[in-house]
């Protein structure tokens, strides 16, 4: 329905804020503020903008809510009467940031670009958006992305009681950028390799200046356990945003809760942009578990992505929700949570939530969004429809995590997991699990493996580069093995060949040879009908080791013993395949995921 909203023009104040020194949240504090000019709100507007070392530049000015009407498209049944104001900005802010907004306080935001006005968005000042602890921060919303070539903003109240606002205008200062982008065609470029380069998680240099550190004593606050993770939208934009504007929309969040709220760091743990590039936020490192301030009353004890939009009223993108899920399986595989699963939280929101007191534990899933720990329509319906998805898709990356670790022995970095993860998503988990068990990576770990166990020492350069090579052509990992067993180097270290073929005995069947199979196999090499690398080959290829090397690869990847007909299935599959192959099919099955998470 249509609903009668005031519009004034009113002029700008032009202040510059001063980053609060030794913010702290809890509990926080107003922002300082530091007057660099005043201009006294006339017509027609004059003002400079006050620059500081984050890299932006703002104007400010208070605005009176007391305007006559306009038409505005609204479905909630607010009432006609409500108050409004319009604001001409100078220099053409891309962002806003709306000061001192009470709590609860639902406002309609909409901005005017070259001359035409955007549709009207709502925002909301969300006390559930906070650090845990007192809520004694300044309160607000923000920063509102309205895009290029802005002159105006109005804001209208909706629900709530509000004379006036005040609104603080953000434009990147053209001096000033993250040591990792140095000017918007570094950014297009940075923006791009996020799509098609090796980087996943893009650090904060990528968009921090050197000023936009940690505003609090002491350091980041790890939690002890991680056990859950929570969607969020920013819920601020009237215009879309292009891919080099993203570090200015992180910069200016970081600016609203740092400037504004009075908080140590940027809020939330991570972001997504709708292009698919994914962000470090609150700094601390991105393999931790780092307390944010996101989901008050619920961040001891989970981290947080949030996506760059308002997904209340637009659906998210195909890459953003891809690069959504990618970065919660990863985070979550990396701490053994499962994406799908449940799990509990504490509450420490101060009272009672959803029929659990203070300190007990809230059930919830371990991919949740922001409205289920929260009064909130946070992540938005759209984003929040998409859960599901994130869950499944998730799933499949925490997986990846488990099977990168279990062949390489450490835990994918970010570039490491991009690379993985594309392959899984185009081509399914088996083909990455295959990748990845056929991997120069995975092949060094075996080849390590086989000098230190057969010949007790590392691998020399020539002899380890020769041997990747002859891996890489498709030798098995079992003829490379008897031609370890087998090599004149190994046969001289074990004295007599009595004493060689007992050590074959020892290291390839694990038990003490019987005088008949001893005789046998000295005979063989005696007389010249076999040679070394032949009587470890027979070895490798018995019965015996086929059931032991099965056995040993159920204890390796589900840490049980095989059951008989699968150990005797497998031990028939191993005359025509190797164990690669039954590594890679123990490592995609549900049991062994199950146990990744134990």
């Amino acid at each position: 329905m249509l609903r009668t909203l005031g519009a004034a023009v009113v002029t700008v104040a032009a202040l510059g804020l001063a980053t609060p020194a030794g913010a702290m949240e809890t509990p926080a504090e107003p922002a300082a503020v530091e007057v660099l000019e005043a201009v006294e709100a006339t017509a027609p507007a004059v003002a400079r903008a006050g620059e500081r070392g984050d890299g932006l530049t703002e104007v400010e000015v208070d605005l009176p809510l007391d305007g006559p009407g306009v038409a505005v498209d609204d479905d909630h049944g607010h009432d006609a009467s409500v108050r409004s104001g319009t604001v001409s900005l100078p220099s053409a802010p891309q962002m806003v940031i709306l000061e001192d907004v009470p709590a609860g306080t639902l406002l309609a935001v909409r901005s005017r670009n070259d001359g035409a006005w955007s549709g009207w968005t709502e925002v909301v000042a969300n006390p559930d958006d906070a650090p845990d602890g007192p809520r004694e921060a300044r309160p607000g919303v923000g920063p509102i992305w309205i895009g290029h070539g802005s002159e105006q903003v109005e804001v209208a109240v909706l629900e709530g009681s509000l004379d006036a606002v005040r609104v603080v205008g953000l434009h990147p200062a053209a001096a000033h950028a993250a040591s990792g982008v140095t000017g918007w065609r570094a950014a297009i470029r940075s923006s791009i390799a996020q799509l098609t380069g090796s980087s996943f998680v893009r650090p904060r240099t990528d968009w921090a200046t050197s000023d936009m550190g940690w505003k609090c004593s002491g350091n980041p606050t790890e939690a002890r356990t991680l056990r859950a993770m929570i969607v969020h939208h920013t819920a601020t934009n009237t215009e879309p945003y292009a891919a080099a504007d993203v570090p200015n929309i992180i910069r200016g969040f970081w600016r609203y809760h740092v400037g504004t709220r009075g908080w140590c760091d940027v809020a939330y743990n991570f972001f997504v942009d709708r292009f698919g590039g994914v962000w470090e936020g609150r700094q601390g490192g991105i393999t931790k578990a780092i307390v944010g301030g996101h989901t008050y009353g619920f961040n001891s004890d989970t981290t947080s992505v949030s996506q760059i939009g308002n997904f209340q009223e637009q659906v998210p993108s195909q890459a953003m929700t891809t690069a959504t899920s990618r970065l919660v399986g990863w985070k979550l595989g990396y701490h053994g949570l499962d994406p799908q699963g449940s799990t509990t939280v504490t509450n420490r929101t101060g009272s009672t939530f959803k029929g659990v007191p203070n300190g007990g534990q809230v059930p919830v899933r371990v991919v949740s969004g922001h409205r289920d720990l929260g009064t909130t329509s946070c992540p938005g319906q759209h984003t929040y429809a998409t859960l599901p998805t994130i869950r499944s898709q998730a799933r499949t990356s925490a997986h990846l995590v488990g099977i990168y670790e279990a062949f390489l022995g450490v835990t994918p970095d970010s570039t490491a997991f991009r690379e993985w993860s594309s392959i899984a998503s185009s081509r399914g988990l088996r083909a990455a699990a295959l990748g990845l068990a056929y991997s120069p990576e995975y092949s060094g770990v075996l080849l390590d493996d086989l000098y230190q166990r057969v010949l007790g020492r590392s691998a020399d350069a020539d002899g380890r580069s020769y041997w990747l090579g002859v891996l890489a052509s498709g030798t098995r990992i079992e003829d490379v093995g008897a031609l370890f067993y087998g090599s004149e180097e190994y046969v001289e270290a074990a004295g007599t060949l009595e004493d060689y073929v007992g050590l074959l005995y020892e290291n390839l069947l694990h038990r003490d040879p019987e005088q008949s199979g001893l005789e046998y196999w000295t005979g063989m090499l005696r007389s010249g009908d076999a040679t070394p690398p032949m009587v470890a080959r027979g070895f490798y290829a018995s019965l015996e080791s086929r059931l032991d090397r099965v056995a040993r690869l159920y204890e390796r990847f589900l840490g049980r013993e095989p059951d008989r007909a699968g150990q005797a299935h497998w031990a028939d599959q191993l005359l025509r395949t190797d164990d690669i192959v039954l590594a890679v099919e123990l490592s995609l099955s549900d049991e062994f995921y199950a146990r990744t998470l134990a």
